[in-house]
């Protein structure tokens, strides 16, 4: 789910277009990001995740990685390796088997 502030802010700091309508930026914004990489929070990447609940994802700003901390950048390539790990175990390792 996204909120309207994160439309907002992938506007702002992306798209920079003030006469797109909340409906323009949300079409534009699923055009360009069909393929979401579901990445676990932790308190490195979202000091509030626990806000939303453990299984609600809510993205509530974007953020250009260049805005990012070397915190919130570790935090969110820590948390990709666990999931490729589980990717591979649970399903490529099949495949070849």
């Amino acid at each position: 789910m996204y909120t309207y502030h994160f439309l907002e802010q992938y506007n702002k700091r992306f798209q920079k277009n003030d006469a797109l309508s909340h409906e323009e930026i949300a079409c534009m914004f699923s055009c360009r990001n069909k393929v979401i990489t579901p990445t676990r929070m932790n308190e490195r990447i979202n000091r509030n995740y626990k806000k939303h609940g453990r299984f609600l994802i809510l993205f509530t700003t974007f953020m250009n990685e260049n805005d990012m901390s070397e915190e919130q950048l570790k935090g969110i390539e820590d948390e990709q390796k666990i999931l490729f790990k589980t990717i591979d175990k649970l399903f490529l390792r099949n495949l070849v088997e």
